[in-house]
């Protein structure tokens, strides 16, 4: 099953580019040196992975969604491109200055790695409740606070930085984008399984982190409406990952259950068919709302809020729900050989960080959805 659609020569183009990296993430040890982590942007960027970043173009994002399906078929949920290619993008074309968009061309050329720095400890990704601050001074303004589950924080050059502002009679918020290497910038990898590590992730404290003025983005506090249009774009390459991969599992299962040696047993069973049939049913609901939201962003570079939200959820749900087909299915004799249960072998690559980016950053979120994959549960998950 195909999502996006692209012409035949290009979907060839595109799955070398991310199996060349996949073969690094799979297989090199963890956690992953931020030398290896760099390598694999830059083959991104050469393979051209990134280039919306500089062009958004219709042809452009649909190449942006044709990698980030192909990105969910070989399980590299953890590792996302998009927001280097189209989300941060997307906000700087929208709402930056001049000189913020001049980060542009190195987003593209893979020479500028970017870092989304909004989730913390109690708020999640939400812009309220933050206890991050922007406390304004003559020359600009001073952050702290701490961020956490900051994908490519190891390696990142310029963080996007949500912040409270405090203004006249009232608190906004507000982007920053802040160098890495900033005096009173730290930075913690987080090791929470395979995933978290191979994204580089990482908890980023500011202490008393000065930044000039003209590292607000679009010189105004204005981040709800700033992130916006952006939020639904990522939730839109999330969907469509969580897609790409629960197509994945469905037809791995298929190709095992229904090789040769196996007729008469496994994909035979009544119980079994009745499972895959209500879950492939599920599945081609789903892939049709990512598909329309998926024309629209090509078209228009941006998606409906509510819809890519109820596709976010359903995508997520719906790949629980096969990872839990294949969990019980794994545990049968005829699964468990090695030449059989290597196009199966997901829960080496599925751990808590594939969760968490998913769930998009909340805890507890990122608990639920673990267990129930892994656990067996799948298609039983609240994502709020």
């Amino acid at each position: 099953m195909t999502i996006t659609a692209p012409p035949v020569a290009l979907r060839t183009e595109l799955r070398g580019a991310v199996e060349r990296i996949a073969s690094t993430a799979h297989t090199a040890p963890q956690p992953l040196p931020a030398a290896l982590l760099r390598q694999m942007w830059q083959t991104a960027a050469q393979s051209g992975c990134l280039t919306a970043a500089a062009d958004s173009q219709p042809q452009e994002r649909h190449r942006s969604l044709a990698i980030a399906e192909e990105l969910g078929r070989q399980w590299l949920l953890d590792l996302p491109l998009w927001m280097q290619s189209d989300v941060v993008p997307s906000a700087l074309r929208r709402h930056g200055t001049a000189d913020q968009k001049g980060l542009l061309p190195g987003c593209a050329s893979g020479s500028t790695l970017l870092a989304v720095a909004l989730s913390e400890a109690e708020s999640a990704s939400s812009l309220t409740n933050l206890t991050t601050t922007a406390r304004s001074v003559d020359d600009g303004y001073v952050l702290d606070g701490e961020k956490r589950y900051v994908t490519n924080a190891v390696i990142a050059d310029i963080l996007l930085v949500s912040a409270a502002v405090a203004t006249t009679g009232r608190t906004s918020v507000g982007l920053f984008l802040v160098s890495a290497d900033s005096a009173g910038i730290t930075v913690e990898p987080t090791s929470m399984g395979r995933g978290l590590e191979l994204l580089g992730s990482g908890t980023v404290n500011l202490s008393g982190v000065r930044v000039p003025e003209t590292a607000l983005l679009g010189g105004r506090p204005l981040a709800s409406f700033q992130l916006g249009p952006v939020l639904s774009v990522e939730r839109l390459f999330l969907s469509l990952m969580s897609c790409a991969a629960a197509w994945a599992v469905v037809e791995g299962v298929q190709h095992v259950g229904s090789a040769p040696r196996r007729a008469g047993s496994l994909l035979s069973h009544s119980a079994v068919q009745v499972q895959m049939a209500e879950l492939a049913e599920r599945l081609t609901c789903v892939t049709s709302l990512v598909q329309s939201l998926c024309s629209t962003y090509v078209q228009h570079g941006t998606v409906p809020a509510d819809l890519a939200a109820i596709a976010k959820h359903e995508t997520v749900k719906v790949l629980m729900a096969a990872l839990g087909v294949e969990r019980s299915l794994s545990g049968a004799a005829a699964l468990t050989a090695a030449q059989d249960s290597s196009r199966l072998d997901l829960e080496n690559r599925c751990r808590s960080a594939s969760a968490q980016a998913l769930a998009g950053g909340a805890p507890h979120a990122l608990h639920a959805i673990t267990l129930a994959g892994l656990a067996g549960k799948g298609g039983h998950v609240q994502i709020v």
